[in-house]
């Protein structure tokens, strides 16, 4: 996602969890401190997937 702000899109998904409704979210997208959920998530975490330029 090359505009994630325009869309409202979670960005960081190491810190999802940490927003108020994060803890909510640990069923459906897993626990990013856990490393084979971590693994699946920082597939499509954008914060995590940008390049320089």
């Amino acid at each position: 996602m090359r505009y994630p702000e325009r869309s409202g899109a979670l960005v960081d998904m190491r810190r999802c969890i940490s927003l108020l409704a994060g803890a909510s979210w640990l069923a459906e997208y897993g626990d990013p401190d856990e490393a084979e959920d971590w693994k699946w998530l920082k597939t499509y975490s954008a914060y995590h997937g940008a390049r320089p330029g």
